[in-house]
């Protein structure tokens, strides 16, 4: 079914500090030339006001690799001048959010749909100046948004991790996890407990 298809990441691993570049390459990933990452329940707990110390290390070394990277975040407000002061000072990051574009320093304000709409990341393809047979990474903790958005891309991977920390918008709490929950127990190759998630990045097929 193409909703299911729709739903189902490529790689799956149990947190970002762990997807590793190099064993994206054994897998068969090896043109990978930027990386997006949802924020909330992905890099850090919901609405979380700093980043994790191994977090910003991670971002930083995967820059030093010459990577493009960037955030796509649905936040609004001031949750966007949050993200940018955290992620795009604090660790080098382009953050895109459906107010606009925030790159070296410098906010460009620009309306782009939220996810799941690959907007955000038809920007950051953009932004990155890839052309057709590079990959990007699309890393997220909900299918219902980060896989989705990327699912309509040809040369986007989407990396499912499972919800970091214990917080949760209200409606994704009661309306979103109690339905991924279910699609993890019918997709092959997605573990259907998030304990279960591997430590090392892991081909959903």
């Amino acid at each position: 079914m193409k909703f299911l298809e729709n739903m189902t990441p490529d790689i799956v691993v149990d947190k970002v500090e762990h997807l590793v570049l190099s064993q994206l390459e054994k897998l068969g990933f090896s043109a990978v030339k930027a990386i997006v990452f949802d924020v909330d329940g992905t890099l850090t707990d919901y609405h979380a006001p700093e980043v994790e110390p191994e977090v910003s290390q991670y971002i930083k070394n995967l820059g030093a690799t010459g990577v493009k990277i960037f955030i796509a975040s649905n936040a609004h407000g001031a949750r966007v001048e949050e993200l940018n002061r955290m992620y795009g000072d604090g660790c080098g990051m382009t953050v895109v959010t459906p107010e606009g574009v925030y790159a070296d320093g410098v906010f460009a304000a620009e309306q782009v749909k939220a996810k799941p709409a690959p907007d955000m990341l038809l920007k950051a393809w953009e932004l990155a100046g890839l052309a057709e047979g590079d990959q990007m990474l699309m890393v997220g903790d909900q299918m219902f948004k980060d896989v989705y958005a990327a699912r309509g891309m040809k040369d986007v991977i989407t990396v499912l991790v499972p919800r970091r920390g214990q917080g949760d918008h209200p409606g994704v709490k009661v309306l979103q996890r109690p339905a991924e929950a279910l699609l993890r127990a019918v997709l092959p190759g997605v573990p259907g407990r998030l304990r279960n998630f591997p430590s090392k990045p892991q081909k959903t097929q």
